[in-house]
């Protein structure tokens, strides 16, 4: 079908840069259709110091943004060695049709080179840490980040500091006990970027394994249960791109049982982390699109980027079905939902992205709509 390609016939070009800490930004191109944004760059480290790579993080929302209400993902299109330079795109989704509107492009971090530890057995002896009477506090004393009631015992924070293996400070048990009768070892993540990874429980017999789908140790003990929480003292330490976090896993395991097993982990790590102050001003422009008056909505809009209900009175979620000169279809039946609700009724607005990478043609070659069933009529 036509939805394979790339969107060059519809991104405008900028061609601004700036520099900063070594490092320079060029915009290429960018378009928004009222919905979603996309802009294309580059970053090359003009020092050569190897700071970008193709697993480059560029942080997302928390440093990436064209201003407004929006929020974005990032990704590296392409990376050449030889040259240090990173090909991205950032995504947004965007509150207005910023068409002509003046943009700042704005990036104040990046992060490249993440450490990854791999599964490796900590070889602690998880009964030899068991306190003769765990200490607990109740979950409404932290701030919790799951669904789970005030009343829910949880481990005193800070009982104690186990590393997971030697030179390992960035992450480490800082409480182990049970209660009600089911083992609770809580983790303590210190200051970081992104630090993350996961924890099990594995037979201490097992002399190897292998990796399921998901990256799990086949035949291990997964967490029945993981609390994510902070305190007061983690929260005073969070900050623009840093954060403190604790995670209380909670195994079905026995004390009786527990000798028979070994606890795993696997992490990632931050890596070489640089910051700067790029900034790169231009006007936004848009892509065309199509639009078409529907039963149940008050417009379909079909663009490069996306198709939208809007306004829509159907019931449930809608059904899009798309058709192209050449007899292909498309379905988009995966919508993100914008509800504003008035004093006589629900205004239900419908974004949704391309399932795949969409090219210009596909637009172009776009002969028919219909919206759960019944075809809708262009508006010209």
């Amino acid at each position: 079908p036509y939805l394979n390609g790339s969107l060059i016939g519809y991104v405008y070009p900028v061609e601004k840069s700036c520099t900063d800490n070594g490092i320079r930004v060029t915009l290429e191109s960018a378009v928004n259709d009222g919905h979603h944004a996309q802009v294309y760059y580059t970053l090359q480290d003009v020092e050569g110091k190897g700071r970008l790579g193709a697993d480059l993080d560029l942080c997302d929302t928390d440093s990436i943004s064209i201003g407004g209400d929006s929020a974005s993902t990032s990704s590296v299109v392409s990376y050449d060695e030889a040259t240090q330079t990173a090909r991205c795109v950032s995504e947004f989704t965007v509150s207005r049709d910023m068409t002509n509107s003046p943009v700042t492009f704005r990036l104040s971090m990046l992060m490249a080179h993440e450490n990854r530890t791999g599964i490796f057995d900590t070889g602690l002896s998880l009964p030899a840490l068991l306190p003769a009477a765990a200490e607990t506090v109740r979950a409404g004393s932290v701030t919790v980040f799951d669904d789970i009631p005030d009343r829910t015992r949880l481990l005193k924070p800070d009982a104690m500091r186990i590393p997971l293996r030697e030179g390992l400070d960035s992450v480490y048990i800082s409480n182990i006990g049970y209660i009600d009768g089911r083992l609770h070892i809580q983790f303590k993540w210190e200051e970081s970027f992104d630090n993350h990874g996961f924890f099990c429980l594995m037979p201490a017999d097992a002399a190897d394994f292998t990796l399921t789908e998901s990256g799990m140790p086949a035949g291990a003990c997964e967490a029945a249960e993981v609390v994510d929480f902070r305190t007061d003292a983690d929260e005073k330490q969070c900050g623009f791109n840093r954060f403190v976090k604790r995670q209380e896993y909670v195994f079905a395991v026995s004390s009786e049982e527990l000798k028979a097993y070994s606890l795993l982990a696997d992490l990632y790590l931050d890596g070489d982390i640089t910051q700067g102050k790029w900034e790169v001003s231009y006007r936004m422009q848009s892509t065309r699109k199509r639009t078409f008056r529907a039963a149940h909505a008050e417009s379909v809009e079909v663009t490069p980027l996306g198709v939208y209900v809007l306004d829509y009175s159907g019931e449930g979620t809608p059904r899009l079905r798309l058709t192209f000169d050449d007899g292909s279809s498309y379905e988009q039946t995966g919508f993100e939902l914008e509800t504003t609700t008035g004093w006589f009724r629900t205004k239900r607005r419908f974004c949704g992205r391309w399932q795949t990478e969409t090219d210009g043609q596909g637009w172009a070659h776009l002969v028919s709509v219909s919206l759960d069933g019944e075809e809708a009529q262009e508006v010209k």
